[in-house]
């Protein structure tokens, strides 16, 4: 089984992992348990801050700063921001709304909640 910084490492060269039990990647996405905490948009990694005081677990908390270091110590162009707290409905919804979230940040017209 890969290790947290395997996983990390794969997720930024865009590529999946096997669903481990806290840590994973479809190759756009990277999951701490089922949050999304990063995404790739645009050649650039987005990096939810779930770290304090958005922290929703320790553990997810150490799957971010782990992320946030390895950008930075591999010169990694990336961005992060706050998180922001949606209900969906579905698995599909969801990667639509977070899309659509990161897209928007990165062009800078994000303003409020989503439609």
């Amino acid at each position: 089984m890969p290790t947290n910084k395997e996983i990390i490492s794969l997720f930024i060269s865009e590529k999946r992992t096997s669903n481990t039990k806290n840590l994973w990647s479809d190759g756009m996405f990277l999951y701490s348990y089922s949050l999304c905490i990063a995404s790739i948009m645009f050649k650039k990694i987005i990096i939810t801050d779930y770290t304090a005081p958005f922290n929703v677990s320790q553990t997810t908390s150490k799957h971010v700063s782990l992320l946030k270091r390895e950008c930075a110590n591999q010169n990694i162009e990336h961005a992060i921001i706050e998180p922001y707290y949606q209900k969906f409905e579905s698995k599909e919804e969801a990667v639509s709304g977070h899309r659509w979230y990161f897209r928007e940040v990165l062009k800078g017209t994000f303003n409020g909640p989503m439609p």
